[in-house]
């Protein structure tokens, strides 16, 4: 599993290579892999930034216009989870009815 550094401590590992520091040390310190920080050399070197690009992470399966569409379903007519996400998909948004269902407990608090 990938585990996240702090934008402190990549800028802090980096110069203390370049200030002479030995690389054997600097991960038994710092508890970072030593591949992460040559990884990080190697951008400030090629002159990139040393903070997280953007677009990571998981994308939203939800868009705003389908939350849209989901919350005006619950207050126009109450329709089952199952409904609603066959109801969706036959109009060209694939959602299942898991994400319909979380959707909706989670974000709107309603009970499906």
């Amino acid at each position: 599993m990938v585990r996240e550094h702090s934008l402190e401590t990549r800028p802090k590992a980096v110069g203390m290579i370049e200030g002479g520091s030995s690389q054997r040390d600097i991960p038994k310190w710092l508890q970072i892999p030593l591949r992460t920080i040559d990884n990080w050399c190697k951008k400030r070197k090629d002159g990139q930034t040393l903070a997280n690009q953007k677009g990571r992470g998981r994308k939203k399966k939800i868009s705003k216009v389908l939350k849209l569409v989901i919350s005006k379903s619950l207050t126009k007519k109450r329709q089952s989870t199952r409904k609603l996400a066959a109801r969706l998909t036959s109009k060209g948004y694939p959602l299942s009815k898991s994400s319909v269902h979380n959707y909706l407990r989670h974000s709107l608090n309603a009970l499906p």
